[in-house]
């Protein structure tokens, strides 16, 4: 693992302060010499400077200037002379320069796979040098194992005035103080008389606060160090949000929420800790739904002798992944995030508190949405087979007519009624095969059989609805038996959009009444 520190040194006069990190600090005119010292103590790092020619004679090169600050802690940046961002042509050269001098430190890693933890300070920096510097971390991420350890600025405007310690050591100052315009030479008898601040009744302390101008010498700015990766976190949460909402795919939210869990437990306050033991949480259930969906696991149990999880269910992993994504809601910090898991509680929403047969739609819908055919015409298939169930009122186990446990002769029964019908050449009509030719299986009861046989005769009188039935069969095999099909493989188009148009008929089934016929056109 290597560090790179990258920072930007401006034009204009900079100003002797404390640059403050939680409880240290480190007094200098450059923030760039606090945050090396702040963030890399006893470590090694490379450090690159992006600076004009302008910059580099004003703040660089000279007496007092940040080379020689710099020389004195042992540190030898690598100068990047970028142009002063003019026109369009000068703004993507800053950007290429950026871009090149980043990949050129990591390139130095691929041979052993390292990575690469790159600090940003935009203390100093034009105003569209760290939309830059964010553009080209986010590009070259595909390229090399990048991790942006931090996005820095010292907020020196935002500083807290404070009377200077060194004043109380090197008095010299007060003596040129003396009878100057708006001085209160009391003010300054009182300043040479205290060993420090402290020594200072309130009333002094707040006049000398309140014209630190006047009193050049004897103020000093405690200025905050702020660290903005957070907004840079949010925009990698929102590209890894969108990956899924668009594709359906957890990997770069899993990804991200691991890296963001390994940098909270070794860096992190107890409030960041918190959220991302929840936002970890939610992406494992998360990642349990959409591979439930990937791997067809459509079927609910409530057996003795089975349960359902969030690996064997798509039903169970959905009605945890919401209630996690509720529990998220209510207790994250981060305000953004909420919003954004909102919307992966949308995508969620169709599948909770469903039953088997909603499942099945609901998935089918998904499958649709996001191109994952195959899995769709399983869903579709064994969904018609629900529907079925659910129509002919068949009991499960525990003798009840609630789809959502074992049925027990759901194959028997609805195996018959789908595949035992077969196209008559000459009529164009469905008929059913003879009882005699029919099988069962061995745990048939003579219940299941009637069941089977009696309503196969009534809805072989529905050319439509076998119709219907013969498309699923067909197209689910073409897609499981990787066009090896008897009829020939369809065109990828047909079978996409023939998956939506059969997905509408199915409901339309659920629907209606059995047996999805007028009655008069069954015969007595």
């Amino acid at each position: 693992m290597s560090k790179l520190f990258v920072t930007v040194l401006g034009t204009n006069d900079y100003f002797d302060c404390y640059y403050c990190k939680g409880n240290k600090n480190v007094r200098t005119p450059f923030v760039q010499e606090a945050l090396t010292k702040l963030l890399y103590p006893n470590q090694k790092f490379d450090m690159k400077i992006l600076l004009t020619e302008k910059a580099k004679k004003n703040n660089y090169d000279g007496k007092g200037k940040l080379k020689e600050i710099l020389e004195k802690n042992n540190i030898t940046p690598e100068l990047v002379i970028i142009p002063e961002g003019k026109d369009e042509d000068e703004l993507w050269d800053i950007f290429e320069k950026i871009r090149d001098e980043i990949n050129k430190s990591a390139n130095k890693l691929c041979k052993d796979n390292s990575t690469l933890d790159v600090t940003i300070d935009i203390t100093h920096s034009l105003r569209n040098i760290p939309m830059q510097i964010v553009v080209a971390m986010n590009y070259l991420t595909l390229f090399n194992d990048i991790n942006l350890e931090g996005i820095y600025y010292g907020a020196y405007e935002l500083g807290e005035m404070n009377i200077d310690d060194k004043l109380f050591s090197n008095k010299d100052i007060l003596n040129k103080l003396y009878n100057q315009k708006n001085i209160n030479n009391d003010i300054i008898d009182k300043l040479k008389l205290a060993d420090s601040d402290k020594d200072l009744d309130e009333d002094t302390k707040e006049e000398i606060l309140a014209n630190f101008r006047d009193y050049k010498g004897c103020t000093i700015k405690h200025a905050p160090i702020c660290n903005l990766d957070v907004y840079y976190d949010l925009l990698k949460w929102t590209n890894a949000i969108n990956s899924f909402i668009k594709c359906g795919n957890t990997k770069e939210i899993e990804r991200f929420a691991y890296t963001k869990k390994t940098k909270a437990f070794k860096f992190g306050t107890k409030e960041e800790q918190k959220d991302i033991v929840l936002i970890n949480d939610v992406v494992q259930s998360l990642n349990n739904f959409t591979n439930c969906i990937n791997t067809c696991r459509g079927k609910y149990y409530l057996s003795n002798n089975k349960k359902s999880s969030e690996k064997n269910s798509i039903k169970f992993a959905a009605n945890t992944l919401y209630s996690k994504l509720q529990k998220l809601n209510e207790n994250i910090s981060i305000k953004p995030l909420k919003n954004l898991f909102e919307l992966v509680k949308k995508e969620v929403k169709p599948f909770v508190n469903k039953n088997n047969l909603e499942i099945g739609i609901a998935t089918i819908d998904w499958c649709i949405k996001y191109n994952l055919y195959q899995q769709g015409y399983t869903a579709l298939e064994e969904s018609l087979k629900t529907l079925l169930c659910i129509k002919l009122k068949l009991k499960n186990k525990e003798g009840t007519e609630i789809d959502e446990t074992d049925i027990v002769n759901r194959e028997d029964i609805a195996n018959i009624i789908l595949n035992c019908s077969k196209c008559n050449n000459k009529t164009k009509n469905y008929e059913p095969i003879p009882k005699e030719k029919i099988s069962f299986s061995k745990n048939a009861t003579e219940e299941d059989k009637k069941i089977a046989i009696d309503n196969l005769n009534i809805l072989s009188k529905n050319k439509k609805f076998y119709e219907f039935v013969e498309s699923v069969k067909n197209y689910r095999n073409d897609v499981n038996h990787f066009g090896f099909s008897s009829n020939g493989a369809a065109e990828y188009d047909k079978l996409s959009n023939t998956l939506l148009e059969l997905r509408n008929k199915l409901v339309e089934y659920s629907q209606g009444e059995f047996p999805w016929m007028e009655v008069e056109e069954i015969e007595n």
